[in-house]
């Protein structure tokens, strides 16, 4: 997977390599809408931690690279 610098970069590099909707990733990580999935991947809303773990899971990384990158956001 190519480095990249943002969760949205992240998330977004991995829906089109597994050609996954945002639809389809709010389902799994248990959010409703994709205006949800689209406020947490941009930091307007806070992920839990079960979102994370759910997030990580799909990218195949680490919660703690999930986090690092949800707290890097904004800097």
């Amino acid at each position: 997977m190519t480095l990249v610098k943002s969760l949205e970069g992240l998330v977004g590099a991995r829906l089109a390599e597994t050609k996954t909707s945002k639809q389809q990733l709010a389902e799994w990580i248990g959010v409703n809408t994709t205006a949800t999935l689209n406020a947490k991947l941009s930091g307007a809303s806070e992920l839990s931690l079960r979102e994370g773990q759910a997030l990580a899971d799909f990218c195949g990384v680490s919660v703690q690279e999930i986090c690092k990158l949800a707290f890097e956001r904004g800097n």
